[in-house]
């Protein structure tokens, strides 16, 4: 038996011009020795690839392999990217919302500057006093029509018309009302418009109050004054601004002449 030294210097690898030379001298000894008899020709062939070949079919095969990857990829990529798209749309699915309680969120804080302070008391202030104000008119006239003390309608009436126009100091009313002239005093309603509507005024007029009183025939209007500041014309009507009256506008010249002959004379009798 051959031991292993000797297997490997008896074993001897062969280079591939050997296996063709060995191929080519064995069929040249097959053709020496059959003159005239059966050619016999033991061939063996092998078929060897340059390196250069096999490189290229190599880098063939792991091209294609890579583009199929790729594709695959991109198959998965856009399948993937079309289910997210689905359940976005379709929104949150009953297994998420299992066990989840739900926060309401809270509400927004708001904030006030000093400035928008001020303004929201000035603003809520004034309305608080304009409603005041009107509540008081309305309860003055209520006081005025049902009290026991004021006389009625008729007693002391000398003369009754209708008017157009009025005015006390810088305010102006151009809204109608009845205007009664009793021995000692008149009464007519004074309209004038405000930011929250028309606010009306009941004008009840003392002629002992009154000063500079006089009728003027070309205006066709009674004009006088009052010596004192006015509850509800605080801002109108100046007492020590001579150019502030107050006024009451005829309509008809029959009224004024009517005016003269049988109140003018009372109103002057009761200023003394």
């Amino acid at each position: 038996m051959a031991s292993v030294g000797e297997r490997k210097k008896a074993f001897k690898p062969m280079l591939p011009s050997q296996f063709q030379s060995r191929g080519a001298q064995k069929t040249s000894d097959g053709a020496s020795q059959g003159n005239g008899g059966l050619r016999t020709e033991n061939k063996t062939t092998f078929r060897f690839f340059s390196n250069q070949q096999g490189g290229e079919r190599a880098e063939t095969t792991g091209r294609s392999s890579l583009a199929s990857c790729l594709g695959e990829t991109s198959d998965m990529l856009q399948k993937m990217r079309a289910n997210s798209l689905t359940r976005a749309k379709a929104g949150p699915t009953r297994a998420r919302e299992v066990g989840r309680a739900k926060q309401a969120k809270p509400p927004p804080v708001k904030f006030f500057s000093h400035n928008n302070e001020k303004s929201v008391d000035s603003y809520f202030s004034s309305k608080l006093s304009k409603s005041i104000e009107s509540l008081t008119q309305s309860t003055d006239m209520m006081k005025l029509s049902r009290s026991k003390n004021a006389p009625a309608k008729t007693n002391g009436l000398l003369f009754k018309c209708k008017c157009r126009r009025f005015k006390v100091g810088k305010a102006e009313s151009r809204y109608p009302s009845d205007v009664r002239f009793f021995d000692d005093r008149i009464e007519y309603c004074f309209v004038r418009e405000s930011q929250f509507g028309k606010d009306h005024i009941a004008m009840v007029m003392f002629y002992r109050d009154m000063v500079s009183a006089k009728l003027s025939e070309q205006q066709g209007s009674f004009v006088y004054r009052i010596p004192r500041e006015l509850h509800h014309y605080f801002q109108d009507y100046e007492p020590e601004n001579q150019t502030h009256v107050m006024k009451v506008k005829f309509d008809r010249q029959s009224e004024v002449a009517e005016f003269k002959e049988n109140v003018l004379p009372v109103i002057r009798g009761s200023m003394l």
